[in-house]
């Protein structure tokens, strides 16, 4: 018993080193883990977070997307969006937690 609190304890007070703009190994810059579709296909408009806001690209549902950030929840992975179909039936880019 002992030994997994002792264990717990080291694990979080190591975890704070970890925090830092670079300490998840983000991607440096947005990456595409898909290709763009047909204007006509049904997808997610654009980039998540408003990158390729401009272009009139659409990825397909079930598109992943790393963006050059650590994630918010969990400082030490990178930030991820997925294209899904959303709670109003429209696709839109969603970070999962």
């Amino acid at each position: 018993m002992y030994r997994v609190v002792a264990l717990a304890t080291a694990l979080f007070a190591t975890s704070g080193c970890m925090i830092g703009q670079s300490s998840c190994g983000h991607a440096s810059e947005t990456t595409y883990r898909c290709v763009p579709v047909l204007a006509t296909t049904q997808g997610c408009m654009g980039g998540p977070r408003g990158g390729d806001a401009m272009t009139a690209r659409v990825y397909p549902i079930g598109c992943q997307v790393d963006v050059p950030e650590c994630s918010e929840l969990d400082p030490g992975i990178p930030r991820t969006f997925e294209c899904v179909i959303g709670a109003n039936g429209e696709p839109a880019w969603y970070e999962p937690i």
